[in-house]
């Protein structure tokens, strides 16, 4: 018995195409959507990273250029205890999925300059946000 077999006495047959509907569905949509449903950006970015093949990658990029050009502390804006570990992160993710892009993401993080005050202030942005405390 073939797949379409048990089909041929219906009197409607739905064809679908997965490959294609799943193609169309961009890793921006899923974003979009889990971030509007009230997903933090790591939990929505996991996700997004399990459902597609491919990485929204801008934001990263625009990211790390602002940390290069106005420093990481600028850029933390969710308040990550270790912002460094997290763009790390992220960017391994990236070179999982897409080797190159990967290199370029960890070539535009080595231009990022990591200054212990930098470090401390994105310590103190996030312990504020994570004790209620107003932000300068």
């Amino acid at each position: 018995m073939t797949g379409g077999a048990r089909h041929t006495q219906a009197a409607v047959v739905i064809s679908l195409d997965l490959t294609t509907f799943f193609a169309a569905v961009t890793a921006a949509g899923i974003y979009g959507v889990l971030r509007r449903h009230g997903y933090p950006e790591s939990v929505a970015h996991a996700i997004t990273g399990l459902c597609t093949h491919a990485v929204p990658s801008r934001v990263l990029t625009a990211m790390m250029r602002n940390c290069v050009v106005t420093g990481p502390a600028s850029q933390n804006r969710a308040g990550h205890p270790d912002f460094r570990a997290h763009l790390l992160g992220r960017i391994s993710w990236v070179e999982q999925l897409n080797p190159q892009r990967g290199a370029r993401r960890r070539a535009r993080f080595a231009d990022i300059r990591w200054y212990p005050a930098a470090a401390a202030a994105i310590n103190l942005v996030a312990l504020n946000r994570r004790s209620g405390c107003p932000q300068p």
